[in-house]
């Protein structure tokens, strides 16, 4: 079975918010860690093998629709916050922004009807 050209890439730009997002976690837990917040470091280290978790289902799902995954380049994320409070923000804009574009992809499927994806993203 094979997906749009413009699902594809749509997926791809998914793969890169995910990819993202967890170095995003990444450096948030580290910050933690070097400040003493071994709790939210924990936390956000979790976080961060969600996301990858996430970025891997969707290259293995590109893979399987005989579709090309791209690794996508990741720019450096912040590496020091101002406070514990201001890596939570940080945090929830980014989870804000990936779970949009996951709904938008959501979206993309049902107007494509393209029921494989559709299923694939619940």
């Amino acid at each position: 079975m094979r997906i749009s050209t413009e699902m594809a890439k749509a997926i791809n730009d998914q793969i890169s918010y995910e990819a993202s997002s967890a170095n995003a976690y990444i450096s948030i837990g580290s910050w933690c860690e070097r400040t003493g917040y071994d709790g939210s470091a924990a936390f956000f280290f979790e976080q961060a093998a969600e996301e990858n978790g996430h970025m891997l289902k969707l290259i293995h799902y590109l893979n399987g629709v005989e579709a090309e995954a791209i690794i996508p380049a990741i720019e450096k994320p912040p590496g020091s916050f101002e406070s514990l409070e201001s890596t939570f923000q940080f945090g929830l804009k980014s989870e804000q922004t990936v779970t949009k574009a996951i709904y938008d992809l959501v979206d993309m499927a049902e107007k494509e009807k393209d029921r494989s994806t559709y299923s694939f993203l619940q």
